[in-house]
């Protein structure tokens, strides 16, 4: 909405649109695929990204007692249609591996407190499935974004302190789709007993840092704040896990900052769990999430469990 009306803005003309004649729907038309044209070939977004701001449009005209300009001026979906067609298929992220999780604990094992923060921010995203803007910057939306308070220690069942044995935490994410009662969606992560844990990483970073977790803050903080006080940005991310992909064998091009919401979804398909609880825990509303699904070898079973089965039908009885 911001980028239509920075468009109007610019151009001396009204943010809202008139669609009750056939001149104002062709002046909608007009500007309207303008301003797709302008993204696609000026900024050069994704078709995906252009839906988002023409779904933008619909929703402020609506809001505002405005008709849809969109469903009046059909000639703007045929050229977002033809963009799209153009742009090609949507190429899918691959979720990181087990195996690039552990090299990037390996190269980040001497670095003191930014490798426990490198760290961390790995694990908490693959392990809850965060969107960029819940965890990262430069550009902070702070009524999606994770702070310092929004994560709670438990030891056992029952809240504790952070100077406690916690055994997990409980995270709160405040800008969730699937948060249908404005109250927060709460998502537990637990110890693994492993290498590959989020609550050890936890652990040692209160050890070198105890001020970010029970500091006395006027403001909130976001909880992946780096050492030198700037938030974490995709872009450290991103390259953290395009260099973890190139050493494990990975193409690098196919690995980004969705990689680890790709890998919370993988990760729990192929540790067993069914799409519903994947949905919920993921906090998918629709069934997109069979996109984040990759198939591997944690079904190897699969054959052999089916292979083993005993039943009589009951027609045969």
């Amino acid at each position: 909405w911001k980028h239509w009306v920075s468009f109007q803005y610019r151009a001396q003309l009204p943010i809202f649109m008139l669609t009750g004649t056939a001149f104002e729907r062709s002046l909608c038309t007009k500007w309207m695929l303008s301003f797709v044209a302008l993204l696609a070939y000026g900024v050069g977004y994704a078709p995906s990204t252009i839906k988002k701001c023409l779904m933008a449009i619909r929703f402020f005209h609506l809001a505002h007692d405005y008709e849809n300009p969109l469903e009046k001026c059909p000639r703007v979906w045929q050229g977002y249609k033809a963009y799209k067609r153009m742009y090609g298929p949507t190429i899918r992220k691959y979720p990181i591996t087990p195996e690039m999780m552990d090299w990037l604990d390996k190269v980040t094992s001497n670095q003191g407190l930014l490798g426990v923060i490198r760290r961390a921010r790995v694990k908490f995203g693959t392990y809850l499935g965060t969107r960029s803007s819940e965890t990262m910057g430069p550009d902070v939306h702070w009524d999606k974004i994770v702070t310092t308070d929004d994560i709670r220690p438990m030891k056992d069942e029952a809240y504790c302190t952070w100077r406690d044995a916690f055994t997990g935490v409980m995270v709160r994410f405040r800008g969730s789709k699937t948060d249908q009662y404005n109250q927060g969606c709460m998502r537990y992560v637990g110890q693994t007993g492993n290498a590959r844990c989020l609550i050890r990483e936890l652990h040692e970073w209160y050890k070198l840092q105890p001020d970010h977790f029970e500091g006395v803050r006027s403001e909130a903080r976001p909880f992946f704040t780096m050492p030198d006080g700037k938030v974490a940005t995709r872009q450290g991310l991103q390259a953290d896990l395009r260099a973890a992909a190139v050493a494990c064998g990975v193409d690098e091009s196919r690995v980004g900052t969705h990689s680890l919401r790709v890998s919370c979804a993988t990760w729990l398909y192929q540790a067993g769990y069914d799409l519903e609880y994947i949905k919920r825990h993921g906090r998918w509303v629709s069934n997109v999430a069979h996109v984040y699904l990759w198939e591997g070898s944690g079904f190897h079973d699969m054959a052999k469990r089916m292979s083993e089965t005993k039943f009589v039908l009951h027609a045969m009885l």
